[in-house]
């Protein structure tokens, strides 16, 4: 077995009004960031990672935005100290146009399609609509109502990473799980 350690910047972007359940949203709103921040640092997009993980204040997603670049770029932590820029430039990711907004429902190539995401949007994980509607709730400070009251068709609908009734591991269960897995 090869393996390699990558020590390299990250950040972890705690979203608790987003369940597990609603993963297509943090899906979605994780690659938002990512893309975002490449614009606004004028990056490739591929220099910046993202991915969504449960986290251990509770049933809640945690984005992680990460440097790809082995050691790290510096360039989450840049975003970290502009911020308002970011989260301005996630609004332009997500709100493309009206007419963007009225033709576009899960991803296309005006605004989350591509390579990196391809995976997911093949799985259902990009819901760019919805995505759109608890970000402007989100920035806006209103309340949003969960995914049960908006749901996704039945062919875009992703699964819970956890079954409902199931305990969501911590991540450093997770973490250790990974590491024995890797010594055997």
């Amino acid at each position: 077995m090869l393996t390699a350690r990558q020590v390299t910047d990250i950040a972890v972007i705690d979203v608790p009004q987003l369940v597990n359940a609603e993963l297509a949203v943090a899906t979605t709103l994780a690659h938002a960031f990512r893309l975002a921040g490449a614009q606004l640092l004028s990056l490739d997009s591929r220099e910046l990672g993202s991915f969504v993980m449960p986290t251990d204040a509770g049933p809640h997603c945690g984005l992680v935005l990460f440097d790809t670049m082995p050691g790290g770029a510096g360039h989450v932590a840049e975003l970290l100290e502009s911020a308002s820029d970011w989260t301005g430039k996630l609004t332009d990711v997500l709100f493309v146009s009206e007419a963007h907004h009225e033709r576009c429902v899960s991803a296309c190539l005006d605004c989350l399609l591509s390579y990196e995401t391809q995976f997911d949007h093949d799985q259902g994980l990009l819901a760019r609509a919805i995505t759109w509607e608890f970000w402007d709730c989100l920035r806006n400070h209103r309340p949003w109502s969960s995914s049960a009251s908006h749901p996704s068709p039945p062919h875009e609908r992703p699964s819970a990473p956890y079954a409902e009734d199931a305990p969501v591991p911590s991540a450093s269960s997770r973490l250790e799980r990974a590491r024995r897995k890797r010594k055997s």
